[in-house]
């Protein structure tokens, strides 16, 4: 039995009027993907006892108090640069599942993820950065974004080809990058670091 709810053609019936809010209320709970966004960085650290500034990725191997640092240490730095450079209501949205996925105090790689609507705002609190607390002291910092992707996979694979540039395409013996020094010096492997992210 079809009853006129304001319909000229009296296609709706009883039965899908009642219908309706069930479907307005799927619609209105439908699931959307988180999308994430990968930054590849290295960070140079000045060296102790020095006013130089830093001029290549990673620390000294004898600089204990900067190998001893951690990803909380560099969550610290990374949320007071995101503070000053947007405040504080801009800070909470910029730092919003932003996660640290690999850290290595000796090469200096870092590799971030952070929601893909504040990558702007990341990117540019991370400019901002010059400076990084260890222990009771402020060192002069630099951290440089090489590579942006949008999937882990996407990062991984510009990390292979990373390393075998600056492993194996040197143009003579005496030219050494500083990758290529650890390396040598067996500090760290010559294979990128598989990255994970298990959220």
């Amino acid at each position: 039995m079809s009853t006129d709810y304001g319909d000229p053609h009296g296609v709706f019936t009883q039965d899908s009027i009642d219908f309706l809010p069930f479907i307005y209320t799927a619609k209105s709970y439908t699931m959307v993907r988180v999308k994430y966004r990968y930054l590849v960085c290295f960070v140079s650290i000045q060296p102790t006892n020095s006013h130089l500034v830093p001029g290549y990725p990673g620390c000294k191997i004898d600089d204990s108090a900067v190998l001893r640092t951690g990803e909380g240490e560099m969550l610290n730095t990374i949320r007071g640069s995101v503070l000053k450079a947007h405040g504080t209501l801009g800070g909470g949205h910029c730092m919003a599942r932003l996660r640290v996925i690999y850290w290595c105090p000796v090469s200096g790689l870092l590799v971030l993820r952070c929601l893909r609507s504040q990558l702007n705002a990341l990117h540019a609190a991370l400019a901002l950065i010059s400076s990084i607390s260890i222990g009771n002291r402020e060192r002069n910092a630099v951290i440089d974004v090489y590579h942006i992707s949008g999937t882990i996979r996407g990062s991984q694979k510009f990390l292979v080809s990373f390393y075998s540039h600056q492993l194996f395409s040197r143009p003579c013996e005496e030219v050494q990058t500083a990758l290529s020094k650890l390396v040598r010096q067996q500090l760290i492997s010559s294979r990128p670091p598989r990255l994970m992210d298990d959220t």
